[in-house]
């Protein structure tokens, strides 16, 4: 919820270089008295050269509670000092114009922020907490084993910080455990030594965010704390739309709580109506003048745009290249009649910048004859997932319901309520290895739990979660578990190779497959132990990677697996781009005709052609005695199904049986 706050400027500049601003912003000098708004939480921003009008009224600024902040390029070390002893804030003037009201309000807030030290060092955790209290945070000290008196009296931290020299690196792994069980989405900075790598990659793997090297300066530390705490507030369902953000625009959640609102409170009008206006050549405008052009040209388009005599209860923008208009007396025909004024008056403007006329193409998305509509928050959804969809090409499109899209929107919200509370449990099932016995192969499988405690079978929320870029989040929890089951088999002496599903587009980013690698490579897995395997038909959109991938996962020691392996020509390009290890048919049943030798698709054929060109074969789905023998006959490598083993929930039971 966004607070009630005024800014206030001793000169008019901070509104002319920052547009987020312009509307929010009082000339200091029209205030009379400095009678500021006791409810409003006011903020004074001012250049170093008006810093002696300031300074004249420290007292008063002070004694109301107001918060200063000194907007400049870099200032001699001096005066910076003189800014700290008087409790005021620097931003620069790059940092200042990407700051909205709500993050500038972030910026001078940290006074309130709380932070955690859990140490097993109580000097160098007093000497870090008097660095904070200096910097006006407010800290609390823990050891690992007094937490739980700290969760009793209800401190609340903002940021839990992690400094462990001499615990256990099991008791570290509990330690963290709780903290992150008992504060949730809370983030976690661990202090600790560069020069151990290996212990930095196990932190990472089991619930901290950051890690800062403990000889760092003071600056950097106060740095680092207010960054990931400001990152926190301002992203705070950031965990899963992280995770949407598939498509060329991401949609702000305070956008979809106002129309929530909105919606709610006009639910039983058949006036009333949203409109969502996106601009449609937003990629080739940015381009040709730049993302800080295309911004201009939209703050500009958002400005001028008329109303034609229409009312908006809502009119802004929810992220670049969006508007979000709503109204409360605006039927389904007015809607067209409005757009129809839109689209004729944007077709003859010209958008100056840089002395080049530009012109911008809008599609218009609307929601109206609320009153009928049964589910309007899922058609909020809706009409985000059309506005998102780069592929969306018609002029104006009306949210509608379908019961197609009520069953996707309610797994979606099964699925990420199962992800914010992992509510998950986790399968096991033997692969027969019909060449080598002493092979133990399992595939760990994800089942997501729904509040009801029902379990949502995979074929219900594969395609939801894949389209939602949640496939990714469960993905990466499959394979915590698989680097946990591989560990715990090294530790009682028992080689286990473990077969896993992941999204092939979460290895796209070099930058974030190196982070993987970096984790997998810090739980000492052994060569040839994890394979990763990855859908033929989701690959197939990413060909020009595969090779890039390829690589950096066999020099891991991951081996790589194609799944819903069709035998197309597509199906063998994308196996030699991956260097694939193995090839996991498309599953087909025992009376299927891909079983006889004359069918053109033979199995036993790809089989054939898979092991001479180097790849081993799983045949899955396999559910009778008299199928796993046609499959033996045809000299697969591996066999999968129910008759071999079904799935259990501890992988023990099965080893126990072997």
């Amino acid at each position: 919820m966004k607070e009630n706050i005024k800014i206030y400027s001793c000169s008019l500049y901070p509104a002319q270089i920052n547009k987020k601003l312009s509307v929010e912003v009082v000339n200091l000098n029209e205030i009379q008295d400095f009678d500021f708004d006791k409810d409003l939480l006011s903020i004074v921003l001012f250049e170093w050269n008006d810093y002696q009008k300031i300074a004249k009224r420290l007292k008063t600024f002070r004694d109301k509670n107001i918060s200063l902040i000194c907007i400049d390029d870099d200032i001699s070390p001096d005066n910076r000092i003189t800014l700290l002893n008087n409790d005021i804030e620097f931003i620069s003037h790059k940092k200042f114009v990407q700051l909205g009201s709500d993050e500038l309000n972030q910026w001078v807030k940290h006074a309130k922020y709380k932070v955690l030290i859990i140490e097993d060092n109580q000097a160098l955790a007093l000497n870090e907490a008097k660095l904070l209290r200096d910097s006006k945070f407010i800290v609390e000290i823990s050891s690992p084993d007094s937490m739980s008196n700290l969760f009793d009296i209800g401190f609340a931290p903002d940021l839990i910080l992690l400094d462990l020299n001499k615990t256990k690196d099991s008791d570290v792994a509990d330690c963290v455990f709780s903290l992150t069980k008992h504060y949730e989405n809370i983030p976690v900075l661990a202090m600790s030594d560069v020069q151990r790598p290996q212990q930095n990659n196990q932190l990472k793997s089991i619930g901290v965010d950051e890690i800062l090297a403990r000889n760092s300066q003071v600056d950097a530390l106060i740095s680092k704390i207010l960054e990931m705490i400001q990152r926190k507030i301002t992203h705070s369902s950031h965990s899963v739309r992280e995770s949407e953000k598939i498509y060329e625009f991401e949609i702000d959640d305070d956008s979809f709580d106002e129309l929530s609102h909105f919606i709610t409170a006009n639910g039983t009008s058949d006036r009333s109506s949203v409109i969502w206006l996106k601009v449609a050549n937003k990629v080739s405008l940015q381009q040709k003048v730049g993302f800080s052009g295309f911004n201009k040209i939209h703050k500009t388009l958002h400005v001028q745009l008329p109303d034609f005599g229409f009312k908006f209860d809502i009119k802004q923008t929810i992220t670049d290249g969006i508007t979000v208009l709503a109204s409360d007396d605006m039927s389904r025909q007015q809607t067209q009649d409005y757009l129809n004024e839109v689209f004729s008056w944007v077709s003859k403007t010209y958008f100056n910048l840089h002395k080049k006329n530009i012109t911008v193409a809008l599609q218009a998305f609307v929601l109206t004859d609320l009153s009928h509509k049964s589910n309007k928050n899922m058609l909020i959804n809706e009409a985000e997932r059309l506005i998102l969809n780069p592929k969306h090409n018609e002029n104006i499109q009306y949210i509608a319901e379908s019961e197609e899209r009520k069953k996707f929107y309610l797994t979606k919200t099964k699925l990420i309520n199962a992800i914010r509370q992992q509510s998950f449990k986790w399968l096991y099932q033997s692969i027969l290895n019909a060449k080598n016995d002493d092979m133990e192969l399992f595939q760990v499988m994800l089942r997501v739990i729904s509040h009801d405690g029902s379990e949502l079978q995979t074929l219900d929320y594969f395609n939801v979660a894949n389209e939602t870029g949640l496939l990714k989040i469960l993905d990466r929890y499959t394979l915590k578990q698989a680097l946990s089951v591989i560990q715990d088999g090294e530790e009682k002496g028992v080689k286990r190779y473990i077969l896993i599903n992941q999204s092939i587009s979460d290895y796209e980013s070099a930058k974030h497959r190196q982070e993987v690698l970096e984790n997998i490579q810090g739980h000492n897995i052994p060569e040839s132990r994890l394979f990763f395997q990855f859908r033929q038909d989701l690959s197939e959109d990413h060909l020009s990677v595969l090779d890039e991938i390829s690589q950096d996962l066999k020099g891991s020691g991951i081996g790589i697996c194609i799944s819903e392996f069709d035998g197309s020509d597509k199906s063998w390009e994308i196996a030699k781009l991956f260097n694939a290890d193995w090839i996991r048919l498309k599953p087909f049943s025992k009376d299927s005709e891909v079983l006889h030798s004359n069918h053109p698709d033979f199995v036993g054929n790809q089989i054939q052609k898979a092991q001479s060109l180097g790849y081993k074969v799983i045949v899955p789905n396999i559910d009778s005695a008299d199928f796993t023998a046609q499959i033996w006959n045809l000299n697969a490598d591996f066999i999968h199904g129910n008759f071999v083993q079904s799935p259990v929930p501890d992988i023990k039971y099965i080893e126990n049986d072997q």
